[in-house]
């Protein structure tokens, strides 16, 4: 009896498990089916090629002012709403401030440039790079990346160069009830003056003039420091510096001022030529020390689930991560002279040796190559006299890595002034992007700190749409109200730098927002509906722009399996030394697996505790506003609330 009774329950047991078994087989299966029927339901084009060579053409036309990245996606876009780009660059061939020029005069990369993030972060949503190119690029890789997209999709004919911009202003002796061929209602012709190879001005009227100029168009910003002007050494900004031999550095006494990418890269650099090299930071700074980028970018994913539920948790709480994990070398640039008073996600994100790994700024500060100084007092004419000390530092060379001021001086200030000479570093446009005044037609392109590809592609998808009047902007006091409190929200958290008043675009939030209002936001109900094979593409793979292609307006049908060659590249494909990834160490084994549970429940566990007690977990940039004045109120350092005024030293730093 005992021995049937436990083949009846062994029997029970055994179709429980097939039952169990066939009703996954069967569900598994039937997602697959529901997939890809909802997928097939949904397509759109291809791929983007194919979606400009169908578009309906319109008879708007819309002037580009520069052929940088910001400029060719500009281009793209209008393509691809069936609007015709007329580009007007200064220069003799397109790349703008990433195509290298070897004279010192004229502003560019330096000759040793590579992106300090990964190569899919740094690519366009319509055109991404080929799997098999490098993680970290030279800028000679991103030029020839700008060049493939003029040459793919035929556009070389829209370029005029030589051409030199003098003023952009509205026709404002016409209505605001254009015919189709000016656009919808609300938006005005604007009159563009230039000069083409020296020739007489003139002036075309266009439907629509995006400025894409970027952030690094005008001359480099240069502090007014006391008795520069009686100095008799050699001075440059790190926009028109090239390499150490181009400025006779060996041997010399050189002085870098300024702790960005830009100013790291160039100390490091120049020390291994220079007789001696100082760098000046009077704040500090945290900084990530790579061994090799692309291992760096390699070793762990930080997909866009991560990053949204980070984006929900006050700044000063993700920070006390971000230092305990990711600055593990910071003691050495402590002791160094380099110890900051302001917490990590309070400046903008540094790395040293992602190109370079036997001269990163920890190892040449270990080795005396460079020596740290706090501030500058004032210049003298053979040299300089440090914060603190009395006597001079003789000084052959110094280079300005002071950053930039985002800035335009070819359109009328009487719309918007972003002038250079005017006070202050803010850029007071409606999602960094529109002029709140109440001629429509003017947009601005990169005018913002950001992941610079995937921006100027959102951006100026986002102008196109508003062009051609399948968007409406909000009330213009409502993006007033908006476009301050994003500001006040970012200046209430960063120290007060020129920089760091435009940090809108280091966040998942302000892209989100411009799909959002597109209507290509990956969202989880918008996926299940549209695109349900899409779900791991959209969210657990790196954030790119990529992602803002798989659903809705601009869909392409390429993008997904794109986002997975990415992937597959990044992490289980071959290094530049030829090693072989290993994979990510939270997704690789069982050991991976539990690190990544780890760090998603510990991430939703932290937002949930911020619901909890009442934290705002909003999507847009100013929902913290609130919470990150009442930090403010008691931080260490000093910030800057006024709008419009000029940066100030943190006098508790200096």
């Amino acid at each position: 009896v005992n021995s049937r009774i436990k083949m009846s329950l062994l029997d029970c047991a055994l179709s429980c498990w097939m039952n169990v078994g066939l009703i996954v087989v069967v569900g598994y299966l039937l997602w697959k089916a529901y997939g890809k029927l909802q997928t097939w339901r949904h397509r759109q084009f291809h791929d983007f090629a194919t979606k400009v060579k169908a578009v309906p053409k319109t008879n708007l036309r819309v002037a580009i002012i520069g052929s940088g990245l910001s400029g060719i996606s500009s281009m793209k876009s209008c393509l691809e709403g069936g609007i015709t780009p007329v580009v007007f660059e200064s220069g003799k061939d397109i790349g703008g401030f990433w195509r290298y020029k070897e004279d010192p005069s004229e502003a560019s990369v330096y000759r040793s440039t590579h992106i300090d993030t990964s190569r899919d972060m740094n690519s366009y949503g319509d055109f991404p790079y080929e799997p098999t190119k490098p993680i970290v690029l030279h800028n000679s890789e991103v030029f020839q990346y700008l060049k493939d997209n003029v040459k793919e999709f035929d556009m070389q004919k829209y370029f005029r160069f030589g051409c030199n911009v003098t003023n952009i202003r509205p026709v404002l002796d016409t209505t605001n009830t254009q015919t189709t061929e000016r656009g919808p209602a609300g938006m005005y012709p604007w009159e563009v003056t230039y000069s083409q190879d020296g020739a007489d001005q003139r002036t075309e009227v266009f439907d629509g003039v995006l400025v894409c100029t970027g952030r690094h168009a005008r001359e480099g910003y240069i502090p007014a420091f006391p008795g520069l002007s009686s100095f008799k050494g050699t001075t440059m900004h790190s926009s028109h510096y090239k390499y150490p031999q181009k400025h006779d550095l060996q041997g010399k006494n050189v002085v870098v001022v300024g702790v960005g990418n830009s100013g790291i890269d160039i100390v490091c650099e120049v020390s291994q030529a220079a007789g001696s090299t100082v760098l000046v930071s009077r704040s500090g700074a945290w900084i990530v020390h790579a061994d090799i980028g692309e291992k760096l970018h390699a070793t762990t994913v930080n997909d866009r689930f991560l990053a949204w539920l980070g984006s929900k948790l006050p700044w000063w709480v993700s920070t006390n991560n971000f230092e305990k994990f990711i600055f593990v070398d910071q003691p050495i640039l402590n002791k160094h002279g380099l110890k900051p008073k302001h917490r990590a996600l309070q400046q903008h994100l540094l790395v040293t040796g992602l190109h370079d790994p036997d001269h990163t700024l920890h190892r040449q500060l270990e080795a005396g190559k460079i020596t740290v100084r706090k501030g500058i007092e004032c210049f003298t004419q053979n040299g300089i006299k440090f914060t603190g000390e009395t006597q001079e530092t003789p000084v052959d060379v110094v280079i300005f890595a002071t950053g930039f001021k985002q800035a335009t001086n070819c359109v009328d200030p009487a719309v918007v002034d972003l002038r250079f000479e005017r006070e202050g570093n803010d850029v007071m446009l409606y999602k960094y992007i529109f002029p709140i005044v109440k001629y429509g037609g003017l947009g601005f392109i990169n005018f913002v700190q950001s992941a610079s590809f995937m921006c100027a592609e959102l951006q100026s998808r986002l102008f196109v749409r508003v062009l051609k009047g399948e968007l409406k902007l909000p009330p213009l006091e409502e993006q007033r109200q908006h476009q301050e409190a994003t500001r006040q929200a970012l200046c209430a958290q960063y120290i007060d730098r020129q920089q760091l008043r435009i940090q809108a675009g280091m966040s998942i939030k302000y892209y989100d927002s411009l799909a959002k209002m597109l209507g290509c936001y990956p969202s989880w109900s918008k996926l299940l509906l549209e695109r349900p094979t899409a779900i791991w593409a959209a969210w657990f793979t790196p954030m790119c722009a990529l992602h803002y292609r798989l659903v809705g307006t601009g869909r392409l049908e390429v993008a997904e399996k794109q986002i997975t060659d990415q992937y597959t590249s990044s992490y289980y494909g071959t290094h530049a030394d030829g090693t072989k990834m290993a994979g990510p160490r939270n997704r690789k084994g069982i050991s991976g697996v539990a690190l990544g549970a780890l760090m998603y429940s510990m991430s939703i566990f932290g937002v949930i505790k911020v619901w909890a007690k009442g934290g705002n977990v909003g999507g847009e940039i100013c929902d913290k506003l609130q919470e990150n004045l009442e930090y403010a109120k008691h931080d260490v350092v000093e910030h800057c609330l006024d709008v419009g005024a000029a940066p100030k030293d943190v006098q508790a730093l200096a």
